[in-house]
């Protein structure tokens, strides 16, 4: 018997895996009658087509409550407050910032939150004033410098000045030190990743 090759198309071609086969042979009418189907069945397991006023086969349950957000601190109820209402949570941060006293670490990342919240809203001007409120802390903190190029390079990327911004960045990671709190970090991360 002479040796055949298996050809693609024909009598003689191999039959595709049936893993393949299903779904790209399947008519739409089979598969929404499969769907239907398949619905129907677990409607019925679920005690849906019980007579009235019979008990279900299995009660339903109530669903699982996530559990609430509980801030730590009135700087954590601000961000979280930011992620819908960012114009009710830059006010929130202006009050706070100025609640701090200057050498706290904690101002700087609410100055740099509150910086962040108004490149979301695109206000140029507000952003500008916190990046300089942000140096003008340099004396006292070393890592204000590094942070308020950061927040330029976040407001130059979102306008599109790509090339600008990555070069604040880079300039911002030369003068950072080799530890950084997690929270300039991320934020650094941030940025790079989407210049």
């Amino acid at each position: 018997m002479p040796l055949q090759n298996p050809r693609w198309s024909g009598h003689d071609r191999l039959p595709p895996p049936a893993s393949s086969v299903a779904p790209r042979r399947a008519s739409g009418r089979a598969v929404g009658g499969a769907i239907l189907a398949l619905h129907l069945l677990l409607a019925g397991a679920a005690g849906a087509n019980a007579p009235a006023g019979a008990m279900p086969v299995d009660p339903p349950r109530a669903q699982p409550v996530a559990a609430a957000f509980k801030p730590a601190d009135e700087f954590e109820r601000l961000q979280f407050v930011g992620r819908a209402q960012p114009e009710v949570a830059t006010v929130g941060l202006l009050r706070y910032v100025d609640t701090l006293p200057v050498d706290a670490p904690r101002r700087l990342e609410a100055l740099m939150e509150l910086g962040s919240e108004y490149v979301g809203l695109n206000r140029s001007d507000e952003v500008e004033q916190v990046a300089v409120r942000v140096d003008a802390l340099a004396e006292r903190v070393p890592l204000a410098r590094p942070a308020a190029m950061l927040l330029r390079g976040q407001w130059m990327q979102t306008h599109g000045e790509v090339s600008k911004a990555e070069r604040q960045i880079i300039e911002a990671q030369a003068l950072l030190p080799a530890t950084l709190p997690d929270w300039l970090r991320l934020r650094l991360l941030m940025n790079s990743a989407f210049v």
